[in-house]
């Protein structure tokens, strides 16, 4: 049995009834965000914090400053021979040009660990760790 004219017109009549309401729900909705925005304005810097933590973001920001402080943490001298390449988990991966420097700095750890920890937080490197073997930069002889 086909459905009659008119059912075939009341179930038309229905989906544009769903379909009506189904648009002015989404003006209600840009409405009453258009209103909010109005009513109170939200800081960029607050709209970034947000989408740094929807993003998951945050974590690498914070471990890339990490890696950015050596220098000052170290200091001059030490920095000049040794980089921080890599922070993960509260553990900072250093590379060094020579064994010498790697000896140096696994004394000094634990003071590298809690000067960290005074200018970032407790916590927040728990050990410092080597990358790799020493890189040694050695001048290349130029062929003629």
């Amino acid at each position: 049995m086909e459905p009659s004219k008119a059912s075939r017109d009341l179930g038309n009549q229905d989906s544009d009834n769903q379909q009506t309401t189904r648009s002015q729900n989404r003006r209600d909705t840009w409405k009453g965000r258009r209103d909010r925005v109005k009513s109170s304005p939200t800081k960029v810097s607050e709209i970034l914090d947000d989408a740094l933590d929807m993003m998951g973001l945050r974590r690498g920001i914070a471990e890339r400053a990490v890696l950015d402080a050596w220098p000052e943490i170290v200091g001059e001298k030490i920095a000049k021979h040794t980089r921080a390449v890599d922070c993960r988990d509260g553990v900072v991966f250093v590379a060094a040009d020579h064994g010498a420097w790697r000896q140096e700095l696994l004394l000094l750890a634990p003071v590298v660990v809690e000067k960290y920890n005074q200018a970032f937080g407790e916590g927040t490197v728990r050990d410092i760790q080597w990358s790799g073997s020493p890189t040694h930069h050695k001048k290349r002889k130029k062929k003629a």
